[in-house]
């Protein structure tokens, strides 16, 4: 058995103790962040120069949402369904 072999237990058990819990953490603040975003009244368009505090927020919280959480979750997932894929034994 190959040391690759051998620590595949190792790394479903990380992924089932420590980053489907962080997914899902990510997934609470992700939905928290929409929340909040949309409880912010929406701001007449005056142009960029004259942006409020409000807008500006509206703005940030969606690029977080859209550039960071929302790959970041995507990514996560995908990394512990191929782990789980892997650990499965070869199918004849």
């Amino acid at each position: 058995m190959s040391e690759r072999e051998d620590s595949t237990p190792d790394i479903r058990a990380a992924v089932q103790e420590h980053l489907l819990p962080a997914v899902s953490d990510l997934k609470d603040i992700q939905g928290r962040l929409r929340a909040l975003q949309e409880s912010l009244p929406a701001a007449p368009d005056r142009g960029e120069e004259e942006m409020d505090a409000v807008t500006e927020l509206r703005s940030v919280l969606g690029c977080v949402l859209l550039d960071s959480l929302g790959p970041a979750i995507r990514d996560l997932q995908a990394a512990a369904v191929y782990v789980a894929k892997s650990a499965k034994p070869d199918e004849p």
